[in-house]
């Protein structure tokens, strides 16, 4: 299992875990997280392999990480070596599955998949961003996922619609499956209630709360969701959006905009990561997530919201509209228009029953569809094809 910039080590080690229950040998092959330590449980092995020196870099000078371009560039010129890395790994053991969870650089990663597909390995590549996001795939590499598509043995997707657009793209349908997003998995953390949530972060008890979670992105459009926030306070004056995310580049532009519209008594903005340890606090505190985005594969932040009980309120974009079952597990809006997202964050704000029992019914719907167990099954069954 391979994952080089460790970009989702909730997803990889729960995978892990779950196809090490079903009979299958893994190692995580993977770099240290940059933003807190996530451990594995002991019967996955890690090593790892990537970032060796740049990733020690970024921890050590802290500005790097509100600087996305320099960031980008450490990694990229680290990556061609730690590929390197990589290939001497393989070469040392007998061939087998070799499973991507990301690649950073299509064009490079590419030449390595032919070299050790030759050698007798093949290639498995969960595509979490099919069409690269805004704010997350440099825009000298939009489209570039493509090559690896016509490449890998075998591609995962999280939605039906991401099958048919990669599809679209030449590659056999046999060769495209879809395998869902996961719930916390073996990160679920233990439940506590909303008055003991409310004291812990500090909200006065009973207030109608948004929650916006997550690594502060481009594509998230928080713009749109501060500008329907005019429109939700107007009618819910004591509302509060409470936003947990760290910013990946400068967010002066949404302070501005957060003054500019008149929102500061209403945003309340934790402007750094929030570690698995703290998150339950937030999803207890709150009684609906809003998911704006302009462009979405899939979204842990959705699962955890199910995992919790909450509603959501998303954007028809991506694999969303599979997730949410309108008017069942949530509200889907058109994106960028903030009047009709803030229809909807009223409209379940505004019926606390409604809102439970929509939550309740994303927690079902999350177990029935998107545990691990299942999802290591649909996983090997990847494997097998592949023997």
């Amino acid at each position: 299992m391979v994952d080089p910039l460790n970009y989702t080590p909730y997803y990889d080690i729960n995978l892990c875990d779950a196809l090490i229950a079903q009979g299958w040998q893994v190692e995580w092959l993977t770099s240290p997280y940059m933003f807190e330590t996530v451990d594995a449980p002991s019967h996955v092995p890690v090593k790892n392999v990537f970032l060796r020196f740049a990733g020690s870099l970024m921890q050590r000078v802290r500005w790097l990480q509100q600087r996305p371009r320099i960031r980008g560039g450490i990694k990229a010129i680290s990556y061609l070596f730690d590929l390197m890395r990589l290939d001497r790994e393989l070469a040392a053991r007998p061939a087998g599955i070799v499973h991507f969870q990301w690649a950073l650089l299509p064009v490079i990663d590419a030449i390595f998949w032919k070299r050790w597909q030759k050698r007798g390995w093949k290639i498995v590549y969960t595509a979490h961003d099919v069409d690269g996001l805004d704010g997350t795939t440099p825009k000298i590499l939009a489209g570039t996922n493509a090559r690896l598509f016509r490449i890998a043995d075998a591609i995962a997707v999280h939605s039906q619609r991401d099958c048919g657009h990669v599809v679209e793209l030449g590659v056999d349908p046999s060769r495209v499956r879809r395998i869902p997003q996961g719930t916390p998995g073996i990160f679920q953390p233990p439940r506590i209630g909303r008055e003991d949530a409310e004291r812990e972060l500090g909200i006065e008890r009973g207030t109608p709360t948004i929650l916006f979670f997550g690594l502060l992105k481009a594509y998230k459009d928080f713009e749109n969701l501060l500008a329907a926030m005019v429109n939700v306070r107007a009618r819910i004056p004591n509302v509060l959006l409470l936003v947990a995310g760290k910013p990946l580049a400068s967010c002066e532009s949404y302070e501005e905009k957060i003054i500019e519209l008149g929102l500061t008594d209403v945003v309340r903005w934790e402007r750094s990561y929030i570690p698995g340890s703290r998150m339950a606090a937030y999803f207890a505190a709150s009684d609906v997530v809003a998911l704006p985005y302009r462009a979405a594969s899939s979204s842990a932040v959705l699962l955890n919201a199910y995992a919790h009980g909450l509603p959501v309120v998303a954007t028809k974009v991506g694999g969303f509209p599979e997730l949410v079952e309108r008017g069942t597990t949530g509200l889907l809006v058109e994106p960028g228009e903030p009047d009709e997202l803030a229809d909807a964050l009223v409209a379940l704000l505004s019926n606390p029953e409604l809102a439970r029992d929509m939550g309740q019914r994303a927690k079902a719907y999350a177990t029935n569809g998107h545990e691990w167990p299942l999802i290591g099954q649909l996983t090997s069954e990847i494997y097998n094809s592949l023997r």
